[in-house]
C-alpha cells in the first residue's frame, strides 16, 4: 500500500486530463448533451483578427481619401485649379508617408498655406481635416 502511494502508475496508465475534459477534449460531449469544440474560440480569434485587418484597411484608406480631400481644398484656397490642383492633392498623399500621424501632412499645407500669405487659422484647417476624417470614412464605409 505504501509502495503504491510512493510509486504511482505508470504515465501510460493514467488518463490524460484533457480525456472526457468537454472543455480540452475536442470528441467529449458537454453535460448537457452537445458537443464542445475548440474551434468556436478559434473561429472567434479568426474572426476578431479579420475585423482588424478590415478596420485598419479602411482607416488607411480614409486617410489618404483625406488627403486628397484636403489636397484639393488647399489647392483651391492657393488658387490652383484642374491639372495643378489634382498634382498638389497627390504630392499631399504622398506627404503622409514622411512620419505616422498627421502632422507631416499639416507641415506640408500649412507651409504651403502660409507661402501663397492664405489668411487662415491653424485652428480651422485642423478642424477642416477632421471634418473631411469623417466625411472621407464615411464614402469609404458607402463603398463610393
Amino acid at each position: 500500500m505504501l509502495q503504491q502511494r510512493l510509486h504511482p502508475a505508470p504515465p501510460e496508465a493514467m488518463p490524460l486530463p484533457e480525456q472526457g475534459n468537454p472543455y480540452f477534449d475536442p470528441h467529449a460531449r458537454h453535460p448537457h448533451g452537445e458537443y464542445v469544440s475548440m474551434n468556436n474560440f478559434n473561429d472567434r480569434e479568426k474572426a476578431q483578427e479579420a475585423k482588424y485587418a478590415n478596420d485598419q484597411e479602411i482607416a488607411f484608406k480614409a486617410n489618404a481619401r483625406r488627403n486628397k480631400l484636403l489636397g484639393l481644398w488647399v489647392a483651391e484656397q492657393i488658387g490652383l485649379s484642374g491639372d495643378d490642383a489634382a498634382a498638389y492633392a497627390r504630392d499631399v498623399i504622398a506627404s503622409d508617408f514622411e512620419e505616422t500621424g498627421d502632422e507631416d501632412v499639416f507641415r506640408k499645407i500649412w507651409a504651403d498655406l502660409q507661402a501663397k500669405s492664405v489668411d487662415i487659422s491653424e485652428h480651422r484647417v485642423r478642424g477642416h481635416m477632421e471634418e473631411l476624417l469623417a466625411e472621407a470614412t464615411r464614402q469609404i464605409q458607402a463603398g463610393e
